[in-house]
């Protein structure tokens, strides 16, 4: 599920491309989607980020990074062939990543208590 999500700043991500893929959509559709979602104060300014990507011709093109909960305010809004498939994927992919994260932190943290702890 990796391929789905990424990590900016300490904060889990997905893109309006990864998006349009999932939900077998084109990308345009889904940008004006979103678009007017940002326009009209659904998703606010914390949650999605402009970006761009180089397509197969090798220019740049707009897309939007969405932090998770960007994602779960567009996604009800967001329809295609595979919409409830890809729901799933991506919800499915922030919860995973999310507990793997909290998971590496309660590790680093039980090694750090460990470090100050003297066995007798």
């Amino acid at each position: 599920m990796n391929e789905l999500l990424f990590i900016r700043d300490g904060e889990i991500k997905t893109t309006s491309l990864i998006v349009a893929s999932i939900y077998g959509r084109s990308h345009n559709k889904v940008l004006n989607d979103l678009r007017a979602l940002i326009d009209e104060g659904y998703i606010g300014l914390s949650e999605f980020r402009q970006s761009y990507y180089v397509n197969l011709q090798n220019k740049r093109q707009p897309m939007y990074e969405l932090s998770e909960g960007g994602f779960l305010r567009a996604m009800p809004f967001l329809g295609g062939k595979k919409a409830k498939e890809g729901q799933a994927r991506l919800v499915d992919a922030f919860l995973e990543l999310r507990a793997e994260l909290a998971n590496v932190k309660q590790i680093k943290w039980y090694a750090s208590v460990a470090d100050c702890v003297q066995v007798a």
